[in-house]
Protein backbone atom coordinates (compact mmCIF):
# COMPACT_ATOMS: atom_id res chain seq x y z
CA UNK A 1 0.00 0.00 0.00
CA UNK A 2 1.22 3.40 -0.83
CA UNK A 3 1.97 5.59 1.97
CA UNK A 4 0.28 8.55 0.75
CA UNK A 5 -2.94 6.50 0.77
CA UNK A 6 -2.39 6.17 4.17
CA UNK A 7 -2.42 10.13 4.95
CA UNK A 8 -5.60 10.28 2.54
CA UNK A 9 -7.60 8.12 4.41
CA UNK A 10 -6.80 9.35 7.84
CA UNK A 11 -7.73 13.28 6.34
CA UNK A 12 -10.49 12.04 4.92
CA UNK A 13 -11.80 9.80 8.02
CA UNK A 14 -10.97 13.23 10.18
CA UNK A 15 -13.28 15.08 8.04
CA UNK A 16 -16.49 12.37 8.72
CA UNK A 17 -16.65 14.06 12.20
CA UNK A 18 -17.22 17.25 11.68
CA UNK A 19 -19.26 16.63 8.26
CA UNK A 20 -21.91 14.67 10.68
CA UNK A 21 -22.17 17.06 13.03
CA UNK A 22 -22.79 19.68 10.54
CA UNK A 23 -25.58 17.67 9.41
CA UNK A 24 -27.13 17.53 13.35
CA UNK A 25 -29.35 20.39 14.15
CA UNK A 26 -28.29 21.12 17.27
CA UNK A 27 -25.14 21.79 16.41
CA UNK A 28 -26.09 25.65 15.09
CA UNK A 29 -23.80 26.97 17.83
CA UNK A 30 -20.69 25.74 15.94
CA UNK A 31 -21.46 25.82 12.62
CA UNK A 32 -18.68 27.89 11.94
CA UNK A 33 -16.16 26.43 14.34
CA UNK A 34 -16.90 23.21 11.86
CA UNK A 35 -17.12 24.84 8.68
CA UNK A 36 -13.55 26.18 9.55
CA UNK A 37 -12.06 22.47 10.62
CA UNK A 38 -13.55 21.54 7.30
CA UNK A 39 -11.75 24.14 5.62
CA UNK A 40 -9.05 23.08 7.24
CA UNK A 41 -8.97 19.40 5.82
CA UNK A 42 -9.62 20.69 2.47
CA UNK A 43 -6.42 22.54 2.77
CA UNK A 44 -4.77 19.51 4.07
CA UNK A 45 -6.08 17.30 1.64
CA UNK A 46 -4.62 19.46 -1.19
CA UNK A 47 -1.20 20.62 0.58
CA UNK A 48 -0.14 16.86 2.03
CA UNK A 49 -2.02 14.81 0.19
CA UNK A 50 -2.06 15.99 -3.71
CA UNK A 51 0.97 17.79 -2.95
CA UNK A 52 -0.25 21.24 -4.03
CA UNK A 53 3.36 23.02 -3.09
CA UNK A 54 5.18 20.34 -5.92
CA UNK A 55 2.23 21.70 -8.40
CA UNK A 56 2.44 25.30 -7.42
CA UNK A 57 6.09 25.00 -7.71
CA UNK A 58 6.44 23.44 -11.20
CA UNK A 59 3.55 25.09 -12.89
CA UNK A 60 3.65 28.66 -12.19
CA UNK A 61 7.39 28.54 -9.96
CA UNK A 62 5.79 29.52 -7.02
CA UNK A 63 8.20 28.84 -3.73
CA UNK A 64 6.95 26.01 -1.21
CA UNK A 65 7.13 28.50 1.33
CA UNK A 66 4.68 30.90 -0.04
CA UNK A 67 1.82 28.26 -1.20
CA UNK A 68 2.89 26.80 3.24
CA UNK A 69 2.16 30.08 4.24
CA UNK A 70 -1.08 30.39 2.51
CA UNK A 71 -1.89 26.94 4.01
CA UNK A 72 -1.33 27.97 7.25
CA UNK A 73 -3.85 30.95 7.50
CA UNK A 74 -6.68 28.45 8.27
CA UNK A 75 -4.91 26.57 10.93
CA UNK A 76 -3.99 30.41 12.06
CA UNK A 77 -8.03 31.56 11.90
CA UNK A 78 -9.26 28.19 13.67
CA UNK A 79 -6.25 28.83 16.50
CA UNK A 80 -6.91 32.63 17.67
CA UNK A 81 -10.74 32.39 16.47
CA UNK A 82 -12.11 29.20 18.03
CA UNK A 83 -9.27 28.27 20.79
CA UNK A 84 -11.96 28.80 23.67
CA UNK A 85 -14.04 26.52 22.15
CA UNK A 86 -12.18 23.91 22.53
CA UNK A 87 -11.65 21.47 25.90
CA UNK A 88 -8.08 20.97 26.71
CA UNK A 89 -7.68 17.34 25.37
CA UNK A 90 -8.90 18.71 22.49
CA UNK A 91 -6.34 21.87 22.38
CA UNK A 92 -3.47 19.18 23.00
CA UNK A 93 -4.40 16.81 20.06
CA UNK A 94 -4.84 20.20 17.94
CA UNK A 95 -1.33 21.58 18.88
CA UNK A 96 0.26 18.39 18.71
CA UNK A 97 -1.19 17.57 15.19
CA UNK A 98 0.02 20.80 13.97
CA UNK A 99 3.48 20.50 15.42
CA UNK A 100 3.92 17.35 13.47
CA UNK A 101 2.62 18.39 10.24
CA UNK A 102 4.91 21.51 10.29
CA UNK A 103 8.21 19.71 11.75
CA UNK A 104 7.28 17.98 7.92
CA UNK A 105 6.98 21.26 6.23
CA UNK A 106 10.41 22.52 7.88
CA UNK A 107 12.11 19.20 7.27
CA UNK A 108 10.90 19.60 3.75
CA UNK A 109 11.88 23.51 3.34
CA UNK A 110 15.59 22.88 5.01
CA UNK A 111 15.98 19.55 2.60
CA UNK A 112 14.60 21.43 -0.81
CA UNK A 113 16.61 24.75 -0.04
CA UNK A 114 20.04 22.32 0.74
CA UNK A 115 20.23 24.05 3.91
CA UNK A 116 20.16 20.62 6.14
CA UNK A 117 20.70 17.30 4.15
CA UNK A 118 18.97 14.21 5.86
CA UNK A 119 19.20 10.96 4.24
CA UNK A 120 16.36 9.70 3.13
CA UNK A 121 14.17 12.90 4.35
CA UNK A 122 11.06 11.94 1.92
CA UNK A 123 10.20 9.12 4.45
CA UNK A 124 10.95 11.15 7.69
CA UNK A 125 8.94 13.69 6.32
CA UNK A 126 6.20 11.16 5.65
CA UNK A 127 6.54 9.67 9.17
CA UNK A 128 5.63 13.70 10.77
CA UNK A 129 2.80 14.02 8.26
CA UNK A 130 1.09 10.42 9.04
CA UNK A 131 1.59 10.65 13.06
CA UNK A 132 0.14 14.73 12.15
CA UNK A 133 -2.68 12.90 10.29
CA UNK A 134 -3.61 9.98 13.20
CA UNK A 135 -3.44 12.74 15.45
CA UNK A 136 -5.64 14.87 13.78
CA UNK A 137 -8.05 12.17 13.17
CA UNK A 138 -7.87 11.68 17.28
CA UNK A 139 -8.60 15.57 17.14
CA UNK A 140 -11.97 15.19 15.34
CA UNK A 141 -13.47 12.06 16.82
CA UNK A 142 -12.78 13.47 20.85
CA UNK A 143 -13.95 16.95 19.36
CA UNK A 144 -16.73 15.20 17.69
CA UNK A 145 -17.76 12.70 21.22
CA UNK A 146 -18.24 15.65 22.87
CA UNK A 147 -20.42 17.83 20.27
CA UNK A 148 -22.65 14.94 19.52
CA UNK A 149 -24.08 15.30 22.73
CA UNK A 150 -24.85 19.04 22.89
Amino acid sequence: MNIDYIKTILFLLAAVFPVLLILRSSSNNYRKFLSKILLVHLVLLFIVTFKLHHLLRSLFNIPNTITYILGAIPFIILFTKHRAELKTKEFLLFITSIFLLATAVIIDLLSDGKLLIIPDNDNIEEIFRIAGAFIWLLFNFLLYSRLKKI
